[in-house]
């Protein structure tokens, strides 16, 4: 029996390829590109065109923030926490404050770096899901190097405080750092986060290809440098540059810059659709629904059922979607994020993350939706069937 036609809802584990990113892509994916480092003329070719790119991906914080082009998001945390925690230990600060939401790229990193002396602390969660501003103040003091918000949690879409927190730590003399990942591309980053010292990104989570991400710094001099080897990207992150993936996300950041007004209403509509339908079954709770969300996520809390039998049963049906972070979908622990929401272990595995984008249509939004109301009442009536037996 053929197989449905996919509904893909999990566009924050990846997103799919924007368009005209593919044939931005393609003059460098063989079958010579010149190392962007050499003099000759297919090398200069290669510079050229990351230079492009650079301008385009500098374009989502309007040009205000240099751009140090990495392999990825996770390599772009690895810089920007490890990096400016560095920069700092010289001047005697070797505190380092992190959210209790932060993406487990961030939370590693900082925890690495108790190896070599910082003192990493949690900020608590409010209920709602964003760092707590009364616990954030009281724990920042002048040994402190860095406090790390991301702009909107991956898990529940929600928005953090980034103007609030920046104040708090720069009266402090510390540095705030942001992970936009789940914000570029989907809605405006300046001057929400204009605050923040450094803020990084991935290409795979707006519309370009997995192999590139960013750190945006307004001053370089805060970071030193994690990977060593070359004097790439101004001696902040060595390795010969991924040409395509770079040109491929500057591709994908200029089609979402271009467009952000009308993707941002439109699927805010079909995000908003999805939450009415959650909203009308009984024991359905949305994460973090009180405080502002990104126009593109929600997650639900589905009482009765678990998170894996609702994403095999989904998967079956044709429909792509998560229960969290696609980085700690292996684990069978609950989400990190939830229980730091206040949620129970138990309550925490019967989430579901539901992530759209500018490809997903009203057709597909009214499929998935139907076949949700069905899995959810199939797994519920088994799991009574069961009880009662």
């Amino acid at each position: 029996m053929p197989r449905p036609p996919l509904i893909y809802l999990d566009h924050n584990a990846a997103a799919p390829l924007a368009p005209g990113v593919r044939e931005a892509m393609e003059p460098w994916l063989g079958p010579l590109t010149g190392n962007p480092g050499s003099v000759h003329q297919t090398g200069r070719a290669a510079r050229a065109a990351i230079d492009q790119a650079r301008r385009r991906i500098e374009a989502l914080c309007n040009g205000e923030y240099a751009a140090i082009l990495t392999a990825g998001g996770s390599s772009a945390a690895n810089l920007a926490i490890k990096g400016v925690w560095l920069a700092a230990r010289a001047q005697g600060r070797n505190r380092i404050l992190v959210s209790a939401g932060e993406h487990e790229c961030v939370l590693e990193s900082a925890r690495f770096l108790t190896e070599f002396g910082a003192a990493v602390e949690l900020v608590p969660l409010t209920r709602a899901g964003q760092p707590s501003l009364e616990a954030a103040a009281a724990m920042m003091d002048n040994r402190t190097a860095l406090l790390a918000a991301m702009a909107v949690n991956n898990e529940t879409g929600v928005l953090s405080p980034i103007p609030e927190l920046a104040r708090i730590a720069h009266q402090h003399g510390a540095l705030l750092a942001c992970d936009a990942a789940a914000a570029a591309g989907k809605t405006p980053l300046m001057p929400w986060l204009d605050g923040a010292d450094v803020l990084f990104a991935a290409s795979h989570k707006l519309g370009g290809p997995v192999g590139a991400g960013v750190v945006f710094a307004r001053n370089r001099g805060v970071l030193q440098a994690w990977e060593h080897g070359g004097p790439q990207e101004r001696g902040l992150r060595a390795g010969t540059e991924n040409v395509a993936a770079i040109v491929g996300m500057g591709a994908a950041a200029e089609t979402a810059l271009t467009h952000l007004d009308e993707h941002q209403s439109r699927v805010s509509r079909l995000r908003e659709r999805m939450d009415a339908f959650a909203r009308a079954i009984p024991g359905v709770r949305i994460a973090g629904e009180s405080a502002p969300r990104i126009c593109n996520t929600t997650q639900w809390l589905v009482e009765g059922c678990s998170s894996e039998a609702m994403l095999q049963a989904l998967d079956l049906e044709g429909v792509a979607a998560s229960s969290g972070s696609a980085c700690s979908a292996g684990s069978l622990e609950p989400s990190h994020v939830l229980l730091a929401m206040g949620y129970s272990p138990e309550e925490a595995r019967t989430a579901l993350r539901l992530s759209i984008g500018p490809s997903t249509t009203e057709e597909e939004i009214t499929r998935a939706l139907d076949i949700l109301g069905q899995v959810i009442e199939r797994i519920r009536r088994v799991n009574a069937e069961r009880e009662g037996s």
